[in-house]
């Protein structure tokens, strides 16, 4: 495991193209980016919409008066710190189900500064289910397992909302990935990643459909 200040790495040691693997057809990092961040809006006004149907909205502190906020340096500095954690905890989990199964050394944590997103890459191959595992794990832990929790026990928590509708609105590009990744790799297939480009092979099928 290491760490990483840039973009994805790539392996030198990996030819794909020779050695048969097959493209994702992916858009490109900004145009992902572009699409990302509405797909994200949408997700996260379903999230509220849902914990709405938990706790009517005036529940959360929004009564006839409006909303207000005070700022100071110690609650700004406590809430990077919690953002900080937030986005690593979400990365973390991307991460797990790829230790599980792979080489820890594989693993890549890293923040790309040029597009202000952080991830997580592997530089060997997993399976293709292994690989939806970790793109929806994020999505499961942090988003509804909240949402499941706060509905059964009729729990009261604007904390669990906030955590619940920001990951939300942060898995965007990972609900996107999930949509090429079921669309376009063969259950039975291996997936790796060069860069941002994903490559994969079917050993059943030679890498071909």
């Amino acid at each position: 495991m290491r760490f990483r200040l840039g973009p994805i790495p790539e392996d030198e040691r990996f030819d794909p193209v020779a050695e048969g693997w097959t493209p994702l057809k992916e858009p490109s990092a900004g145009t992902l980016l572009s699409v990302a961040v509405p797909t994200g809006m949408i997700m996260a006004a379903l999230v509220a919409w849902m914990w709405s149907l938990i706790w009517p909205v005036s529940d959360f502190g929004l009564g006839a008066e409006g909303f207000s906020l005070t700022v100071t340096l110690p609650g700004l500095l406590g809430g990077t710190l919690l953002v900080m954690a937030f986005v690593w905890l979400h990365e973390l989990l991307h991460a797990v189900p790829l230790m599980l199964t792979g080489s820890w050394d594989d693993i890549v944590f890293g923040f790309w500064p040029r597009r202000l997103v952080p991830y997580v890459a592997t530089l060997g191959a997993a399976p293709r289910n292994v690989q939806l595992t970790s793109g929806v794990l994020p999505l499961v832990v942090m988003t509804l397992a909240p949402l499941l929790v706060a509905a059964v026990l009729s729990l009261y928590s604007p904390w669990l909302l906030l955590l619940s509708a920001s990951n939300a609105a942060a898995s965007g590009a990972d609900l996107i990935a999930l949509m090429l990744y079921v669309r376009q790799i063969p259950a039975s297939a291996a997936v790796r990643n060069q860069g941002y480009s994903t490559w994969w092979k079917d050993p059943t099928s030679g890498g071909k459909r």
